[in-house]
């Protein structure tokens, strides 16, 4: 899912005629977003593509069980 920010920005960026700022400008607006991706099956795939979106900048959070036994 990409966020409505997310997705003006990109649309924003394909429309050279219509720019305001220039694209280091729109990246550094978009520096605040975060970007996160959920996945409950096939971890080895989830980390390679995480680490190929983020550029090698992912982190992993893992869920600890609520009841422990």
């Amino acid at each position: 899912m990409i966020f409505p920010v997310a997705r003006y920005a990109l649309r924003w960026l394909r429309r050279p005629e219509d720019r305001a700022f220039s694209r280091a400008a729109m990246e550094m607006a978009l520096r605040g977003v975060r970007k996160v991706l959920c996945v409950a099956e096939k971890n080895d795939a989830a980390k390679g593509i995480a680490d190929l979106l983020s550029n090698g900048r992912m982190r992993r959070a893992e869920l600890q069980p609520s009841c422990p036994l």
